[in-house]
């Protein structure tokens, strides 16, 4: 009887070491370097020592966002996978008529961050009231600017032609070297801040300053068929870290929004974008 007590305490603690040991993987569609994968690299760490189990980070890239979408709502709902990401969730849906608004649950926020227009030093466009009237080309990676560019249009009257870029990079250099109008880019973009440091892009208006809406928002979502209790754990850990002190000192704007305010700003930006759509012509580079 002692013996088989002992070999079921044995047998028990076997298998939850194992799932501590299990990782907990962060899936995001932004490539390495980018605001998200950055941001979700900082915080994996702290992460991990809250749940005493490893965490990953791995990018799905592709298609604004709709590869790794697809690639995380296909993976198993069993509390093993969280996915980072924004703006991208409401705008494919608009876009390619998705569901991920339904498929996806957000449990917290990671960042906001102010986002620059950026022109090349040498460009004609020397204020923002230069927009005016003008026939446009802007680099985007990433939904969030291809829909701030929309609306720069209708607040201008311009009619900017929206080059799809799937590297930040080469974004930055075209648009440094004059191949492009204008980009859009969060403060403190890797991908942007050589070029901003020694001259070769310089910024003329902010988007809140425009009071343009504002779509560089991250936030931390989870399967809508996740277990409530599974989603309860990750969504008090993750509000654990993102308000300690470690979380504090990175240096990107924390979002420290909680599921339903993440979920309001998701439905308000679904409408910008829905009555925004289609009306900005679309290349991909």
């Amino acid at each position: 009887m002692l013996k088989s007590l002992y070999l079921f305490i044995v047998a028990l603690f076997i298998s939850i070491s194992a799932l501590a040991a299990q990782p907990l993987y962060l899936i995001t569609s932004s490539g390495p370097g980018s605001l998200t994968d950055t941001s979700a690299r900082y915080i994996a760490p702290l992460l991990e020592k809250e749940l005493n189990r490893p965490v990953v980070v791995n990018n799905v890239t592709g298609a604004l966002g709709l590869v790794g979408l697809n690639h995380y709502v296909n993976l198993p709902d069993n509390g093993d996978y969280i996915f980072v990401g924004g703006t991208q969730v409401p705008y494919l849906d608009v876009v390619h008529g998705t569901k991920f608004m339904e498929q996806l649950t957000p449990i917290h926020g990671l960042v906001y961050t102010q986002q620059l227009i950026l022109v090349p030093q040498n460009s004609p466009l020397k204020t923002i009231a230069d927009f005016k009237g003008k026939e446009l080309m802007g680099g985007s990676s990433h939904p969030s600017t291809q829909s701030s560019m929309e609306l720069l249009d209708k607040k201008f009257g311009s009619s900017t032609t929206v080059v799809n870029y799937k590297q930040a990079a080469q974004l930055a250099v075209d648009t440094a070297s004059g191949i492009l109008s204008y980009t859009i880019g969060g403060k403190g973009n890797g991908a942007t801040a050589g070029f901003l440091a020694n001259g070769q892009l310089r910024v003329i208006a902010t988007l809140d300053s425009l009071r343009i809406e504002d779509f560089s928002w991250n936030a931390f979502f989870v399967h809508s068929s996740l277990d409530p209790k599974l989603k309860q754990t990750l969504t008090s850990s993750l509000s654990k870290v993102m308000h300690s002190k470690g979380a504090s000192t990175y240096h990107q704007p924390l979002f420290l929004a909680d599921s339903e305010a993440v979920s309001r700003l998701m439905v308000k930006e679904y409408r910008i974008i829905k009555e925004q759509h289609g009306k900005t012509s679309i290349r991909k580079q």
